[in-house]
């Protein structure tokens, strides 16, 4: 039976079969998803290099990082957090855990511009609750036209993985920026490979230059009437004590002199700067965290604070966006997906201690709420309203304090 037909009879569903994922990654592995070999040529060497690397990692550790929750909204009422969460958000691909998943998934979205997983398993009510993670290059999309023979109808999208086909409920589709209607999305190799085709021919041109291009020494000689002949011998000589590591031995008319290559001078440097800024513009990421900061400039603490906050909210935002949408299309309706960025956004003990003290004083916040803004507990009776101030006896200028007083004796009380 194949896959996708497996995966397909919600009418005819047991159990068993949406419970056990044992003949779905069976089926996968003859199919030759994954064969047990690493790629020699993962996204085309993009990884090689290191402001890429650093990009790459940076964006795909918040996806992979971030907590994904569930929310559920029924008619009028308020929306609720469900817990425990889904099991594809909580682990979509066991055994992986949802760190190396979904990392996984936005490598894939960044550089081939869609990341791809196929259901393996549901739940009694037809729900996906675990995806396998398959690479995007390794997956065929077309859309069904009259003249194609499939299965789908007309319009729906096909997806083939060696010999096996799937429609799109079968499939967990997070697709980066495309034209409207393109059934794929589009990444940075297949726009940008020139850029960073470019930084490997700097790093080539570095290793070259450090390994044959520049010479380690001179060797003068003050003798006017050196020949070509001797100065080869002189040569030859000086190579030979240095690869035996002998020592050498010179005359009073030869001198060694040692020499160093300034990348500086020879704009390396520059040019270096430059692609790595090129780089950060294209993953999303702030130039000054891929050592792409302008000539002068430091790095404070804060300034790399927002650089944290820039990276998450332009970086990362379109990317965790389209893996919330895609995701709750995979729940039931009334159900959607969102990262919790919490975490990722919390500023400094000092700043969110002011912030807590400003709504608090405000009124719009309670003191148990900022308890558990800081993952501390409620203290019973925290928040209820102080007791009135005691009633204190008031005297009017000029007139005798009025006190109720208790006659000591007749003439008195006459």
């Amino acid at each position: 039976m194949g896959l996708g037909r497996l995966l397909t009879r919600h009418a005819q569903r047991t159990n068993q079969e949406t419970r056990n994922a044992g003949s779905t990654f069976e089926m996968l592995l003859t199919a030759g998803v994954e064969d047990g070999h690493f790629p020699g040529n993962t996204y085309r060497g993009a990884m090689s290099i290191p402001a890429a690397h650093r990009a790459a990692t940076i964006l795909s550790d918040i996806l992979g990082s971030v907590p994904w929750d569930a929310y559920r909204v029924i008619g009028d009422q308020p929306v609720e957090l469900l817990n425990p969460k889904p099991p594809l958000l909580e682990q979509p691909n066991p055994p992986d855990t949802a760190m190396t998943t979904f990392s996984s998934w936005g490598l894939d979205l960044i550089h081939e511009g869609n990341g791809i997983g196929l259901v393996a398993t549901r739940n009694a009510l037809g729900w996906p609750t675990s995806a396998y993670a398959v690479p995007a290059n390794m997956v065929f999309a077309r859309r069904i036209t009259p003249n194609m023979w499939s299965t789908l109808p007309i319009g729906a999208i096909e997806y083939r993985v060696g010999q096996l086909t799937f429609g799109p409920q079968d499939v967990i589709h997070i697709k980066g920026p495309c034209a409207p209607g393109a059934v794929r999305g589009m990444g940075v190799l297949e726009y940008h490979f020139k850029t960073l085709s470019l930084a490997h021919v700097q790093i080539d041109q570095a290793s070259d230059i450090a390994a044959h291009g520049v010479p380690t020494a001179v060797l003068k000689s003050e003798n006017p009437d050196l020949t070509a002949i001797e100065a080869a011998a002189i040569k030859a000589k000086w190579l030979e004590s240095q690869r035996t590591r002998s020592v050498a031995v010179l005359n009073a008319t030869t001198s060694f002199e040692p020499l160093a290559w300034d990348p500086e001078k020879m704009q390396m440097m520059e040019a270096r700067q430059f692609t790595n800024g090129e780089i950060a513009l294209i993953y999303g990421v702030p130039a000054r965290l891929l050592n792409a900061q302008q000539a002068g400039s430091t790095l404070t603490y804060t300034n790399i604070e927002q650089a944290s906050i820039e990276v998450l909210r332009e970086g990362a935002g379109g990317h965790i966006a389209r893996f919330e949408a895609e995701l709750s299309k995979h729940m039931p309706r009334g159900t959607r997906a969102k990262a919790n960025l919490d975490a990722r956004l919390r500023a400094d003990t000092k700043t969110r201690y002011e912030a807590h003290k400003i709504g608090i004083d405000a009124g719009f916040l309670l003191k148990n709420e900022a308890r558990a803004l800081e993952d501390l507990p409620p203290i019973d009776g925290l928040d209820d309203p102080p007791p009135p101030p005691p009633i204190q006896a008031t005297a009017t200028v000029g007139a005798p304090l009025a006190i109720d007083a208790v006659p000591t004796s007749g003439s008195e009380a006459a």
